[in-house]
């Protein structure tokens, strides 16, 4: 008798992994994690569509700035690490690439939010009458993922900020084997919330914070809508001194800016074709969520 089978695949929104074990790793699962609370069932296909928009976004915004920048950029500065101020003349050009990537990533997430409520206001008032406020009611689904999202940040932040105060403070006038040990035991501190942020991250790319628990057109429709949208912004509104670091051609930009949203709204074409041949009795949705009271 087996008490605990194993599962190809943890329970969406499960704390619990394939094993059944509580993993601490999920804790962001609980909140973000989508797990087909309109439709009634949680739709694989979909959730691949969008590991697939994940890594077309990754590739974007990673993969093509690395590929066009040296692995160090002259830059003079200092910065105090665990009690000692040292002065640097290189930098890893990973680290200005990658916080550019993070500005561009905070601003297309507040971006894509501000588009989503459009269109969520757009799907209630699109509902038939006597059903607009089960329609708004489901919604309910993305604000908890919003919300939760934006605690996980907080911790992440205030841990990080915390950590590293506390290991300059403590390794003042320590020598070296002293510092390298304070700074192994605040990794080892910062590593959950670090590896929460991470998972939250992810979950939010890919489920588009619960969007399709809160309405399945939801996602589909803000995808092409916001992507269009920051890709025209960027292709016009150009930074000089991003352009400096990042160091794109502008053939290249001009191509992935194209390229980039094609993509996603052939993916969210997909998507929609997708709902529409497995439900066609409820699809465009109009009633609320199918067999809800």
């Amino acid at each position: 008798m087996i008490l605990n089978p194993v599962r190809d695949r943890p329970e969406p929104g499960s704390i619990r992994n394939r094993e059944g074990k509580v993993s601490l790793w999920r804790v962001p699962n609980v909140f973000i994690e989508p797990r087909g609370l309109f439709l009634g069932a949680h739709d694989r296909l979909i959730q691949n569509l969008g590991q697939v928009r994940s890594i077309t976004g990754v590739i974007v915004l990673s993969v093509i700035p690395l590929a066009y920048n040296p692995f160090f950029v002259n830059v003079h500065g200092e910065v105090e690490t665990f009690g000692r101020v040292e002065r640097y003349d290189r930098q890893p050009a990973l680290v200005f690439i990658f916080t550019e990537i993070f500005a561009q990533a905070i601003i297309g997430t507040l971006v894509s939010l501000g588009i989503a409520t459009l269109v969520g206001a757009a799907l209630v008032a699109w509902a038939r009458p006597g059903f607009r406020r089960r329609t708004l009611w489901q919604f309910r689904w993305p604000l908890v993922s919003i919300l939760a999202f934006v605690v996980l940040l907080v911790v992440f932040v205030a841990s990080l900020l915390y950590l590293g105060n506390l290991g300059n403070r403590l390794a003042v006038n320590q020598n070296d084997t002293v510092r390298l040990g304070i700074m192994l035991g605040l990794f080892g501190l910062g590593a959950l919330p670090v590896m929460w942020m991470l998972n939250a991250f992810y979950l939010a790319f890919t489920g588009l914070f619960r969007a399709e628990d809160g309405h399945p057109l939801l996602g589909p429709l803000t995808i092409p809508l916001a992507a269009w949208g920051i890709s025209v912004w960027s292709l016009t509104h150009q930074n000089a001194s991003a352009d400096e670091l990042i160091n794109i051609p502008p053939g290249v930009a001009l191509w992935t800016a194209i390229l980039g949203p094609t993509t996603l709204t052939l993916l969210s074409v997909a998507t929609l074709w997708r709902l529409r041949g497995r439900h066609p009795d409820d699809f465009p949705f109009r009633n609320g969520p199918p067999g809800a009271l």
